[in-house]
């Protein structure tokens, strides 16, 4: 009998082996499914499709913003431009239309800002849930010129990060445990943690786009769980 699965991301070893048994790749499939990569590549003659899938299950509050922001990263640090997101959205029983309406306003809000089109999805309520799930779906376009995929990384290149490490952890707990954490940091600390969803951010879709078409920069990478050592460890 297999061990159980762990919380969070699956082991290497077999993730890897499920992606080498399961997945396929035809001959436009430029980029598959792989440990590490971001999003996966398709040929579409003089351009690639940028294609990325990724849930939120963790937070509630800020849940639409989350969704958005973290598909946009996956298509910019692939080197491409972040142009279409479709949102599967799971509803727990009990579920006001108040507080769907809310996710919703939120996806187009951030959607809006990034200059991205909401174009699709799937809503439902369902007892498989205790709390919202939002499993977006974004899609872009990169130059044939200017992809930069995980993979790419070389010997001897330099590691630069953006920001700061730990962004969206922080504002993660901030927000999700505000009642706990009261207490121990103070209303000051405790709403700058809060805000670091919007500043510094936890977008680096305008950073990458100022680096994709540098040729001296071979690849890009946006680390979420497992945070910047297993960002290093995937390139």
């Amino acid at each position: 009998m297999s061990p159980n699965l762990r919380i969070g991301k699956i082991d290497h070893d077999i993730l890897g082996k499920l992606i080498s048994d399961y997945t396929h790749k035809e001959d436009r499939v430029l980029i598959g499914a792989g440990i590490g990569e971001d999003a996966a590549i398709i040929d579409m003659g003089s351009s690639y499709l940028v294609a990325k899938t990724d849930p939120i299950t963790h937070v509630t509050s800020e849940i639409g913003h989350y969704a958005v922001n973290i598909n946009a990263n996956d298509i910019a640090a692939m080197g491409g431009k972040p142009m279409w997101f479709l949102a599967t959205i799971l509803m727990p029983a009990a579920s006001s239309a108040d507080e769907l309406e809310r996710i919703f306003s939120q996806l187009s809000e951030s959607c809006k800002e990034l200059g991205i089109s909401y174009c699709g999805g799937h809503t439902e309520v369902t007892h498989s849930v205790n709390n919202p799930v939002v499993i977006g779906h974004m899609l872009g376009e990169v130059g044939r010129d200017n992809l930069k995929p995980t993979s790419e990384a070389r010997l001897g290149d330099d590691l630069i990060m953006t920001k700061s490490s730990a962004i969206e952890a922080t504002a993660i707990i901030a927000l999700e445990k505000e009642k706990e954490l009261r207490g121990h940091l103070g209303n000051k600390l405790l709403a700058r943690a809060k805000n670091y969803l919007y500043n510094p951010g936890i977008s680096v879709v305008k950073e990458a786009s100022v680096v994709s078409s540098i040729k001296e920069v071979h690849a890009l990478h946006d680390p979420t769980e497992g945070g910047i050592v297993t960002g290093i460890f995937e390139m």
